[in-house]
């Protein structure tokens, strides 16, 4: 069993019932090697018939014993216990051949498989099983940290073609390595790996299509009954141009056959591989061998070795060690930070990833939000201690110049912002000084024109908010009074409202003097954005904070105010009180107009 389908000539060996000897077949079998036994056992068959004793059964006895011993050294020659004739041995790694003939030889003693009957061979085949898979996973002994062999963990590339998101995973597909997988080329985030419903919700809520994928999920596949499952990979957004993916993935093996002869790790761990077979034939044979402590022995090795470069090689497939690398550039010129600068300080503290082509588009994010929250934190700072109002940084009130036209009262003012600081001045020109622009109501402009839209040099002006669409947030508009009766200059300082750094080489406002003390914001707001109780970065950036604010007072300070004077003779306006136009030239020094 089972029914041959082809012809086959078989050999085989069995015990003869002799016949007894005629004149055709005249020898007696053994007749050669063992005459003088049989002619004593005839010579004592006689005795036993005519009743007496004499001296051949002692005799048979004795020659029997050597005829026996003759015999067995003819018999020996066992071809299931000689070791086959092979071709010379090239590499010291076992293949599936090598370890089953070592099995066989220490279980049945028969090295050579061509001696194995088929319940031998199964059974040296689940010894093998057994093995391997005592090795591949192994059990830790107590006390002692698991390992995850390198060698079960190999590198995969993956095609994806535009407009398909969903592909085929290799059929030994056990899960992905890390979280992530990695682009082949290019500056690309890595796509993060999420849950299926993960995905669904973002399908469901927002279907997008995208140049590459900032997310994958894994999912079984459906096959039909009576066949291994196997997995496939969907990714989102669905990607619109073609790319080259790389993966690390963990490892399902299948038994070594013909084809695939090299267990996994052979070559660097083949002798804790026969050990650990050795150890499973003793457990089959029930009985307690050296090759369990053999093998703890090398696998205690193996796992040395393989820890050498196994890491290397996880961190390298994942693209871990890449994003814990500092990137390499070109050498600073300043003590500046820009954005690139801020969000590598910031992704090495949340994430030990300095290098931005290692973080997915979840640690991107969150990177940049920490950077937001410390950007905020700078710019509009606590009230420090024993002081009542917050700091308002110098840097934050830029002069701007706007130029007015003729005939025009409504003019848009820039999207950064957020107030006047002080009254608008004109541009000096070459033979009058005019007094400064004051700033008052819209109200009080509205009711200026309903008593005369007059036109002339400007002398108030109101800012009002622009409706704008909802994206773009508030603006705001400047309104002239009088309307312009021609082009002017004016200066002005404002409020701004600081906008997130964009370009990689964009810097944030305040500069060079401000940088530790932005950067310790920003590190600060990280830890917080990480749910750390308390950060290790609060007590620098409230020290760092002291000293830029005391550097941007002295920075900002006047050495003076001026002469303090009673200001009785000033004149009176309707709306304002305006010092500055009280009487141009009146203040003299040694006796002279300045």
């Amino acid at each position: 069993y089972p029914s041959p389908t082809a012809g086959h000539t078989l050999k085989y060996e069995y015990d003869v019932i002799p016949g007894f000897i005629n004149e055709s077949d005249t020898f007696p079998r053994g007749s050669r090697l063992h005459s003088i036994t049989i002619l004593e056992s005839c010579l004592a068959a006689s005795d036993k018939m005519l009743g007496e004793t004499g001296i051949h059964e002692a005799e048979f006895q004795k020659n029997l014993a050597a005829s026996i011993q003759r015999d067995i050294s003819l018999s020996d020659g066992d071809s299931g216990r000689v070791w086959p004739i092979e071709d010379p041995i090239s590499d010291l790694a076992f293949d599936r051949a090598g370890l089953l003939k070592r099995l066989g030889h220490h279980v049945f003693g028969k090295p050579n498989s061509g001696s194995w009957s088929h319940d031998e061979t199964s059974r040296l085949e689940q010894i093998l099983i057994t093995g391997l898979t005592n090795f591949y996973w192994y059990t830790p002994v107590k006390g002692a940290e698991g390992h995850s062999w390198s060698f079960l963990s190999p590198n995969a590339s993956l095609v994806t073609a535009a407009n398909t998101d969903t592909y085929d995973l290799p059929v030994d597909f056990g899960g992905l390595v890390s979280d992530t997988i990695t682009f082949d080329s290019g500056n690309k985030a890595p796509i993060k790996l999420v849950t299926e419903e993960d995905l669904r919700s973002l399908r469901s809520t927002l279907a997008q299509t995208a140049t590459e994928p900032s997310y994958c999920a894994i999912r079984p596949k459906v096959v039909s009954a009576g066949f291994q499952q196997i997995y496939e990979i969907v990714f989102y957004p669905k990607p619109t141009a073609a790319h080259t993916l790389r993966y690390q993935y963990d490892v399902i093996p299948g038994f070594i056959n013909d084809e695939n002869a090299y267990p996994y790790g052979s070559r660097l761990h083949s002798t804790t591989i026969l050990e650990s077979c050795l150890w499973a034939a003793d457990r089959f044979l029930d009985k307690t061998g050296p090759h369990e402590a053999e093998f703890q022995r090398c696998l205690a090795a193996s796992i040395n070795r393989d820890s050498k470069f196994g890491d290397a090689a996880l961190g390298a497939a994942s693209g871990l060690y890449a994003a814990k690398i500092w990137p390499i550039e070109d050498t600073p010129e300043d003590l500046t930070l820009n954005r690139k600068g801020l969000l590598r300080r910031v992704g090495h503290a949340m994430y030990s990833k300095p290098n931005s082509g290692g973080w997915t588009h979840d640690e991107k994010s969150q990177i940049e939000q920490a950077v937001m929250d410390g950007l905020r934190r700078f710019y509009y700072p606590m009230v420090l201690p024993n002081e009542r109002e917050m700091h308002r940084w110098s840097f934050l009130y830029p002069k701007q110049t706007f130029k007015c036209i003729a005939d025009t009262y409504a003019y848009d003012l820039p999207d950064d912002f957020g107030t006047f600081n002080g009254p608008m001045h004109f541009a000096p020109g070459s033979a009058v000084l005019y007094p400064h622009v004051e700033e008052i109501s819209e109200s009080q402009i509205e009711q200026l024109r309903q008593a005369g839209d007059h036109t002339g040099r400007t002398r108030y002006f109101a800012i009002r908010p622009i409706i704008g669409g909802e994206f773009s947030g508030t603006r705001y508009e400047i309104l002239l009074y009088p309307v312009p009766d021609q082009a002017y200059t004016l200066h002005y300082r404002y409020e701004t409202n600081p906008r997130f750094i964009v370009q990689d080489q964009e810097h944030p406002l305040g500069g060079q003097p401000h940088t530790q003390t932005l950067l310790e914001a920003c590190l600060m707001s990280a830890d917080l954005f990480m749910k750390m109780p308390r950060s290790p970065h609060e007590m620098p950036y409230m020290q760092c904070l002291q000293a830029s604010i005391s550097y941007d007072r002295q920075l900002s300070s006047p050495d003076t105010l001026g002469r303090d004077y009673d200001g009785s003779d000033r004149p009176s306006d309707q709306f304002i009180n305006d010092i500055h136009d009280a009487d141009l030239n009146l203040v003299t020094y040694t006796g002279y107009s300045p």
